[in-house]
């Protein structure tokens, strides 16, 4: 008997692998074969990326019907759970130690995205007096008399500004932050993003102006309203809460989730007025409004996407803007078809996100340093 088909053995016997889901290594002599089996019992990722989802429910099913018959009930489950990881890991090994006949046999070609981890930037805080950087999320507030202090994870800093002047925060890729304004107005501000802002609201209305994406929940004023204004459209608040997008090169947004807003564009001045759940998108020179879940639109203030057969290569581009990455997608059919459905936590740990990712899209993903590569 070969050496590798002795450690195939081994990976599909019942004993060696409740032994090992117990962590017992110790029951047998360490022979180099059985030494090899730990390793590779260790490596070897226990999931059904390797088996089709309808292939593996099928198998699944299989071995439970063959454990019922059986009339050991107290065994069931053990039984069932080591037959399951016997199956997975045979098919691993299948893979891992094909047969001679087998390597005849040429693999199929794998399609990869590759991707890389930017170069990070601090989020930049600009007054007319200094400007000031931070390596991580920051939390503004502003409070009533104009008085700046920025809090991230060292502590807080008192900022210098003119209570006349417009400060300027600057939100790179990769970053998010969080702004209370004078009049106790609450903005969340989305990566690669600026916002500029008063440090007291002096006149008839209270402006603020932004380029990228921001949610904001609007202190209600009746006396002074409330007006963000981007490059494409000036949105008045009516005591509401909203998202607006207005990244460069990319089609701009609102998207009302409480209240009423009135939107002027450079398409018309005249004001479109949106209820709870419109959406209103400029693309192209053209203006539409639609009814929209704005859950989906506004999950990144509190730290997760939402996904609805949202194509691999869309949750990509948001991974760009949350994780400061850079993909390589190539836009071909095959990609085209593939699509996420969840709830995806922006986790700090890179790794964890894209292995949730992998999961949902049926591809693979591994990491080499700051290289990334997904097998579709």
């Amino acid at each position: 008997m070969t050496n590798k088909q002795i450690i195939k053995d081994l990976l599909t016997d019942e004993f060696f692998i409740a032994d090992m889901l117990a962590g017992d290594t110790k029951k047998h002599c360490h022979t180099a074969e059985y030494s090899e089996a730990v390793r590779l019992f260790g490596k070897i990722r226990l999931a059904n990326d390797r088996i089709p989802a309808a292939d593996y429910a099928e198998i699944m099913n299989k071995i439970l019907r063959q454990e019922a018959r059986r009339n050991h009930r107290l065994h069931i489950i053990r039984y069932a759970a080591v037959a399951c990881v016997s199956l997975a890991i045979g098919l691993a090994a299948f893979f891992l130690y094909p047969d001679e006949k087998e390597n005849e046999q040429p693999e199929a070609q794998k399609n990869v995205i590759t991707g890389e981890n930017l170069a990070e930037k601090d989020i930049q805080f600009i007054t007319d007096e200094e400007i000031v950087t931070f390596a991580n999320d920051v939390r503004v507030n502003v409070s009533s008399n104009g008085a700046l202090t920025v809090t991230d994870v060292k502590g807080e800093k008192q900022i210098k500004a003119d209570k006349k002047t417009t400060n300027r925060i600057v939100v790179p890729y990769g970053k998010r932050s969080q702004l209370t304004l004078a009049d106790g107005t609450e903005v969340w501000i989305n990566a690669g993003s600026t916002l500029e802002f008063p440090s007291v609201f002096n006149g008839a209305t209270r402006n603020i102006t932004v380029s990228g994406e921001i949610y904001i929940e609007v202190a209600p004023d009746l006396l002074h309203p409330f007006i963000v204004s981007t490059p494409t459209m000036d949105i008045t608040a009516y005591g509401t809460a909203f998202n607006v997008t207005a990244y460069d090169g990319g089609a701009a947004a609102v998207v009302l989730v409480e209240g009423k807003v009135g939107v002027k564009t450079e398409i018309s001045d005249v004001e479109t007025i949106l209820n709870p759940a419109d959406m209103l998108v400029i693309n192209d020179n053209s203006l539409n409004i639609n009814q929209v879940d704005v859950g989906k639109y506004i999950s990144w203030k509190d730290g997760y996407i939402e996904l609805n057969r949202t194509p691999v290569t869309d949750v990509l581009k948001q991974l760009e803007l949350y994780y400061n990455l850079s993909f390589d997608i190539d836009e071909n059919v095959e990609i085209k078809h593939i699509t996420c459905t969840g709830k995806i936590v922006l986790s700090p740990n890179l790794d964890n996100l894209m292995n949730a990712i992998s999961i949902m899209s049926s591809t693979k993903y591994h990491r080499e340093d700051n290289k990334i590569f997904i097998e579709y």
